[in-house]
């Protein structure tokens, strides 16, 4: 899980929610793995919008995290990449005017495209 949350580059902003508020983020990404595969059942062939909302799920029902806030952060990370289409679990949390919350993607320069992921944007 660490793999498709952290090291993916999909989601730098929403992961370190996980363990907001949190003395072990080790204990806090565990937590949220042990939840995640017994909702799913599996540690593969998860698709991002799944994933997505599974996070979603679990930093507002389980670790009680603002609906807004969560969203905000979520749709920042998700169209990082160029990603237009909101979900719809986010859409109720979201702002009508995303401008003020959508970033343009990160500009990759040089940086190879797996490292280039992880910048934020300037």
């Amino acid at each position: 899980y660490w793999d498709l949350v952290a090291n993916s580059g999909n989601f730098i902003e929403t992961t370190p929610w996980l363990w907001k508020n949190s003395t072990s983020p080790f204990a806090s990404f565990m937590r949220w793995s042990d939840w995640l595969y017994k909702k799913l059942g599996r540690c593969h062939s998860i698709g991002l919008i799944n994933l997505a909302e599974m996070l979603f799920q679990c930093l507002t029902a389980v670790l009680s995290h603002d609906k807004p806030e969560i969203a905000a952060v979520l749709w920042r990370d998700y169209s990082r990449s160029g990603r237009a289409e909101i979900p719809g679990f986010l859409r109720p949390w979201l702002p009508a005017n995303l401008n003020l919350i959508s970033p343009r993607p990160a500009p990759r320069f040089m940086t190879p495209k797996r490292q280039a992921r992880h910048l934020t944007s300037i």
